[in-house]
């Protein structure tokens, strides 16, 4: 009895949450060479009235910040990573068309 009231007690607030109607926002700038920051806004409506909640987040970045973009610059190395995947998959690719003739 008291394990069908303790998984009702966990489980409706659950879905409760996953219901409601959420818009999320998030923008991210860079703060200074080695920083971002990431805001985020969370509109929350109960019962016709909105709720607005609001953060802020100050991120570490450890290659830089990408001024055009806000977002944390990549490592050198996963860019020649992500180069050598793409050469691979694009000669798998050729090989596979090229066998099909």
């Amino acid at each position: 009895m008291e394990r069908i009231a303790f998984r009702q007690f966990i489980i409706l607030p659950i879905l409760f949450l996953m219901l409601l109607p959420v818009s999320l926002a998030e923008t991210s700038f860079c703060y200074n060479a080695t920083h971002r920051q990431i805001d985020r806004e969370v509109n929350i409506i109960i019962n016709d009235t909105i709720y607005n909640i609001k953060s802020s987040e100050l991120e570490y970045c450890p290659y830089g910040c990408v001024e055009e973009t806000g977002l944390c610059r990549q490592p050198t190395y996963m860019q020649v990573i992500i180069v050598i995947v793409l050469f691979i998959v694009g000669g798998i690719v050729y090989l596979i068309i090229r066998s099909v003739r």
